[in-house]
C-alpha cells in the first residue's frame, strides 16, 4: 500500500486530526489500532507528511530481524547513558522534536517498550501502529485510536478512485463482492485488484488497424434462414398435405374400352349359321 495515493474519507480524515492532536497536546502514547490491511501504515504516512515542519519524523519495526535498540541508534537516539536516558547523537531536536513511528507495535517486547517510554522521557513524541495489545510497561500511557473499515459506498469510490471501476475491470456487482470479501480493508481490495486488468478487452482480428469486422454473426443466420423459406416454397404443396394428413394422390389408369365387333358394309351378305335349330 505505500505506493498508492492516499484515500481519504471522513472516518480517516477525523482519526488523523486526532492522532496530530494527541501529539501537539498530550502525553499520552497514541496506539493507531486495526486489523491487517486497514491502512494503518498509509495513515501514518499522510500523518508524517502533515508534521514535516513540526517534528523531525523516523520510522521503527518491530516484525524486523533487526533489534530494536539497532534501529534506534540508525535514527540518531544512542543506547541509554548510565543514568538511564537515551543519549540524542544528533541535534534535530533543539530545532524540531523527535516522532518516532512505530509500525507492528503488537510485536514489541517488553523491553522494547520501556526503551520507547525512555525515548519519549528525554523529549521524543511516539506514534504506535498496530493490531493488538501491548505489552504491560511501567509508565505507559497509551490511548487507543482505532480505525475502521471502508463502508460499502467506501470501497466502491476506492476503486473508482484507482481506476479499476468500469465494464472492462470492476463492474458494480464484482465490487460488492470484493467490499464483502475484503471486510472494507483497503490492503485486501487492493490484492484482488491488482488482478485485474485496466485495459479494454482485445479487438477481433478483423477489427485490426481501425476497420470493422465483416458481421457474419448477422450474416450467417440470415443466410440460413432465406436457404429454409426458398424450400418450404419448392416443397410447399407436398408439405401441407402432410401436415394436412390427406393420402397421397395417384395417377388414374388409363382405361381402354373393348373393341366393338366391325359393322357390315352395305350390301354385302349377311352371314347365316349353318346349323339348323330342331323342331
Amino acid at each position: 500500500m505505500d505506493q498508492v495515493p492516499y484515500f481519504e474519507t471522513p472516518e480517516r480524515t477525523e482519526r488523523l486530526q486526532l492522532l496530530i492532536h494527541l501529539l501537539n497536546n498530550t502525553t499520552n502514547i497514541p496506539y493507531l489500532r486495526g486489523p491487517a490491511g486497514a491502512g494503518k501504515t498509509r495513515l501514518g504516512q499522510e500523518l508524517a507528511s502533515a508534521v514535516a515542519d513540526d517534528y523531525d519524523v523516523a520510522w521503527l519495526h518491530a516484525d524486523t530481524d533487526q533489534p530494536l535498540a539497532v534501529q534506534l541508534q540508525s535514527t540518531g537516539i544512542g543506547p541509554p547513558d548510565p543514568g538511564g536516558e537515551p543519549s540524542l547523537l544528533l541535534e534535530a531536536e533543539a530545532v524540531r522534536p523527535r516522532l518516532l513511528i512505530v509500525d507492528d507495535a503488537e510485536l514489541l517486547q517488553p523491553g522494547e517498550l520501556g526503551e520507547l517510554l525512555a525515548v519519549q522521557r528525554s523529549g521524543a513524541r511516539l506514534l504506535l501502529l498496530g493490531s493488538g495489545a501491548l505489552p504491560q510497561a511501567e509508565g505507559a500511557e497509551v490511548q487507543f485510536v482505532d480505525l475502521p473499515p471502508f463502508t460499502e459506498a467506501q470501497s466502491r469510490a476506492f476503486i473508482q478512485f484507482l481506476g479499476k471501476l468500469g465494464p472492462a475491470a470492476v463492474d458494480e456487482r464484482m465490487a460488492l463482492s470484493l467490499h464483502r470479501a475484503s471486510g472494507g480493508r483497503p490492503g485486501p481490495l487492493l490484492d484482488a485488484l491488482a488482478a485485474v486488468p485496466t485495459a479494454p478487452p482485445a479487438a477481433p482480428a478483423g477489427e485490426a488497424g481501425g476497420g470493422k469486422a465483416f458481421p457474419w454473426k448477422i450474416v450467417v443466420p440470415a443466410l440460413m434462414l432465406l436457404g429454409v423459406l426458398a424450400l418450404a416454397l419448392v416443397f410447399q404443396d407436398p408439405l401441407n398435405r402432410f401436415l394436412a394428413g390427406a393420402p397421397p394422390t395417384r395417377v388414374a389408369e388409363e382405361t381402354i374400352p373393348p373393341a366393338e365387333p366391325p359393322a357390315s358394309a352395305p350390301g354385302s351378305p349377311a352371314f347365316r349359321s349353318g346349323i339348323v335349330p330342331a323342331p
